[in-house]
């Protein structure tokens, strides 16, 4: 918001109506990325802080099984 603040007028003329158009599907992709990809960040956080230690635990004859 400050940023837009501080352009010149016609350049905060031209976001203000931008953004103003596509303002409901920029809250319905927000609402989907806030409610679907969020709350996998923590389970691949989760994933990649565990380490590869289970994985190359296993023999090369077991990933052929």
């Amino acid at each position: 918001m400050f940023i837009v603040m501080a352009l010149p007028s016609e350049s905060r003329t031209f976001i203000v109506r931008w953004f103003g158009n596509k303002r409901g599907s920029k809250l319905k992709t927000a609402r989907f990325f806030m409610e679907r990809m969020l709350p996998e960040v923590e389970s691949r956080f989760r994933m990649v802080m565990a380490g590869a230690k289970p994985l190359m635990d296993m023999s090369e004859s077991e990933f052929a099984a």
